[in-house]
């Protein structure tokens, strides 16, 4: 079940790497990674079947980050019991006779768990969030 939530994020500046990528048999293969819109007729692109999303806060390609593969049902976020904060103030642009709006939210987040969960029975370890190390 854990698979089947999970979503990889990358770097925008990794599509060109990710478009290489193919599983090769023999003398043909197959494509590992199938861009939006085409063979995957999604609005994202998918990697080992799992769909695919640029983000920006990820590192550069090379960097630590520039991929991961992560299940958000394995982060946890908390906010401020009192909801949405509100201000107006007319003196920020008095000079124009314009109000100033501003709102706040205060929430924070993190893994449920902060260590990789070995299995039971079998040696490999898994993990809501797994990064791809710096090449």
């Amino acid at each position: 079940a854990a698979r089947a939530a999970a979503i990889w994020l990358y770097n925008p500046d990794c599509e060109v790497q990710l478009q290489s990528l193919a599983q090769h048999i023999g003398t043909g293969g197959v494509p590992v990674y199938l861009p939006p819109g085409g063979l995957s007729a999604q609005p994202y692109g998918s990697l080992l079947g799992r769909p695919t999303i640029p983000c920006e806060f990820c590192p550069t390609l090379g960097d630590r980050g520039d991929l991961i593969c992560a299940n958000m049902t394995g982060y946890i976020t908390i906010a401020k019991t009192t909801g949405v904060e509100q201000a107006v103030s007319m003196h920020a642009r008095f000079d124009s006779a314009q109000d100033t709006y501003r709102w706040m939210v205060r929430i924070d987040g993190q893994p449920e768990h902060d260590k990789p969960i070995t299995a039971y029975k079998g040696s490999l370890s898994t993990s809501y969030f797994v990064v791809l190390e710096a090449r």
